[in-house]
């Protein structure tokens, strides 16, 4: 795999132009179920979902990296930070696409989308859907405790949850939705880091944020597509 926060220290301009190299082999990578899965997500994603997910998993293993997670453990992020998002799959259009606030019974149930990723990824059987579960059931919580859908904090919350929570929120600061406007790579910084109301520097990981604040001029070279990983 190539050494992506090696080359960020060194501040190698040829890095920006360089993918991370995925060995598809059946040793690494139980290709059939996860690339079907992978591909039938893609299909059915609008093309905004679908640049979204992308950049996460970009994001997340820039990170998993930073961390010096193995190499067995990136490779499960990188596919499961892909899948975060599949229980919305379940959730109504209308309420995905509501260009205003929720109310209480349509906030019940988005959030249930963290329930229904976990449930259809844990219904594969397939030990390398294991960890996107996890990601999936728990990305929003907090490690403040003031996530969902369990309220869990801290360590409770698995690593690979805490890595995607970070760069989920920054790709939805950045990204124009129904119901905000786009922020710049600036204001979306910081607001993870000092806060900003909504968002808050205590829910996140302060290792995993410590991570996140080394690369974020990466994170913003991905979010403009100067980056491919």
């Amino acid at each position: 795999m190539l050494n992506i926060s090696h080359e960020i220290g060194l501040g190698s301009a040829a890095a920006m132009n360089r993918f991370i190299r995925r060995e598809k082999s059946t040793d690494s990578f139980q290709s059939h179920d996860v690339e079907a899965l992978l591909s039938r997500v893609t299909a059915i994603s609008d093309e905004v979902t679908a640049h979204h997910l992308m950049r996460v998993r970009k994001y997340a293993i820039l990170i998993a990296e930073q961390l010096g997670l193995g190499e067995d453990m990136q490779t499960q992020i990188y596919f499961a930070s892909q899948l975060h998002d599949i229980g919305k799959m379940a959730i109504p259009q209308e309420i995905l696409q509501k260009p205003g606030s929720f109310t209480r019974t349509e906030k019940v149930i988005m959030n249930k989308h963290t329930l229904l990723g976990g449930e259809m990824l844990r219904d594969y059987h397939c030990p390398y859907l294991e960890v996107a579960a996890e990601v999936a059931l728990y990305h929003h919580e907090r490690w403040d405790g003031t996530g969902y859908p369990y309220g869990l904090s801290g360590e409770a919350i698995p690593l690979s949850a805490r890595i995607v929570t970070v760069c989920d929120v920054y790709d939805a600061l950045r990204s124009r939705r129904p119901y905000k406007d786009c922020y710049s790579h600036d204001v979306a910084l910081t607001a993870i880091c000092d806060g900003d109301g909504w968002t808050l520097p205590e829910h996140f990981d302060p290792q995993v944020l410590a991570a996140f604040v080394k690369l974020n001029r990466w994170f913003d070279e991905i979010y403009t597509g100067g980056l491919e990983v």
